[in-house]
């Protein structure tokens, strides 16, 4: 892949995400206003306004949020939809499909990331078991953070073996699966976790960030 091809994927990639953010950050706004006129503000109409009034808000909310597509199952409980078997859904990869890693990475549990971290038990969201370890700082102290954390080299191959849209209240994304085809790990089935993105209600927009990962030749 040229220098050119990759920076256009990566602007591309950019942009769905603040599409993506922008979307859920509307999603927000309108379901706030609908809890307030259901809970709120219901209140406050017996006294200054006409409940008739405050009917007709509440319907004009439900139907700003229909049109928006906040009322579809991801919006109120956890969704995982399982297209693996779809080719669309995979955009620029395949199922089966071979990458390899483009730099050192770490592998904390079974997720791939460059930035690891740990939260403590007493869930404290500031707390870090260990802090905030990037790949330098764990190549400088292999054995100084917790057992979960690992290390695999540049040019390591994971063949690409699930494909998932995962939605939520709030978040919502695609996660693929791969199995480590070498190294200590071989076998092991990880997530690609940040090195893909895109919009899961969106077939074919899946993206593989090519500054990590690209497909084996």
């Amino acid at each position: 892949m040229t220098g050119s091809n990759s920076a256009g994927q990566n602007e591309l990639c950019s942009s769905s995400e603040t599409t993506q953010e922008t979307k859920i950050h509307w999603e927000r706004q309108t379901f706030y206003l609908l809890t307030r006129a259901l809970m709120g503000d219901s209140f406050m109409a017996m006294n200054e306004i006409s409940l008739k009034s405050t009917c007709h808000k509440v319907s004009t909310l439900v139907l700003i949020l229909v049109l928006n597509g906040c009322f579809s199952p991801r919006y109120f409980s956890i969704r995982t939809v399982d297209v693996t078997n779809n080719p669309a859904w995979w955009g620029p990869l395949a199922r089966d499909e071979v990458l390899q890693l483009k730099q050192d990475t770490l592998l904390a549990g079974k997720m791939l990331t460059l930035h690891a971290d740990k939260i403590t038990d007493n869930y404290n969201s500031s707390a870090l078991f260990g802090g905030t370890v990037s790949v330098e700082r764990y190549k400088a102290n292999p054995n100084g953070f917790w057992p979960e954390l690992h290390l695999l080299a540049k040019g390591t191959r994971v063949r690409c073996v699930k494909l998932e849209r995962f939605f939520t209240f709030e978040f919502s994304a695609y996660r693929v699966y791969a199995e480590i085809l070498d190294g200590e790990f071989k076998g092991q089935v990880v997530g690609l976790g940040s090195f893909i993105s895109g919009l899961p209600d969106t077939k074919g927009s899946l993206i593989l960030n090519t500054s990590y990962l690209e497909p084996v030749q």
